[in-house]
């Protein structure tokens, strides 16, 4: 049941675990459209750089499941939209968060022009959403995704470490660009 006095506001409940108000859908909107907006103008040349910062990172959102509090995967939004319109062929998506971005791996898990690194807290799938085995390497063309588990005795160190190591080893690979998403949670 949602929590009391959400559907006097205009809300209720998606799927067992995200809710909304009549703003969310505006909101989320616009932080997609933030993300997007971004991705252009360091593309377009008139940023060497940019940052998003929108809430919540949209990760586990999946092409047509809300979940995880995410209505839009706007990494996964902004990577077709580089690929798409803006010709970018190789792209590096870095996920810096607690959980597994379970909706982003599934959305290019076949896709060989999209690496998608997740740096997450797994302990055997018994961690929310359950998914980021070292054993999910994408499929088909896509085959060699790399999904880095962090377990629950990695600190600081070890997971600065396995970044940089993951980060060195695909630049080899001459990425276009390299998004990173990540929230709070993934500070301790």
């Amino acid at each position: 049941h949602p929590p009391a006095g959400t559907r006097r506001w205009g809300g209720g409940q998606v799927g067992s675990d995200t809710y909304f108000n009549r703003a969310s859908a505006l909101c989320a909107r616009l932080a997609a459209g933030t993300v997007l907006d971004v991705c252009r103008r360091v593309v377009g040349g008139e940023a060497a750089n940019g940052c998003a910062i929108v809430r919540p990172p949209g990760h586990h959102a999946e092409r047509d499941v809300i979940m995880g509090f995410c209505f839009f995967n706007y990494v996964a939004a902004a990577a077709a939209l580089l690929k798409d319109e803006c010709g970018l062929e190789r792209i590096l998506v870095v996920d810096w968060d607690v959980h597994h971005g379970n909706g982003t791996q599934n959305i290019f898990y076949s896709d060989p022009s999209v690496l998608y690194v997740s740096l997450h807290r797994y302990e055997d799938g018994a961690f929310y959403p359950g998914t980021g085995s070292m054993y999910e390497c994408g499929a088909g063309p896509g085959l060699g995704y790399m999904t880095c588990k962090i377990t629950v005795l990695c600190r600081q160190l070890l997971y600065t470490r396995g970044l940089s190591l993951i980060i060195c080893c695909e630049e080899k690979e001459d990425m276009g660009v390299i998004l990173v998403t990540g929230s709070a949670w993934a500070v301790e």
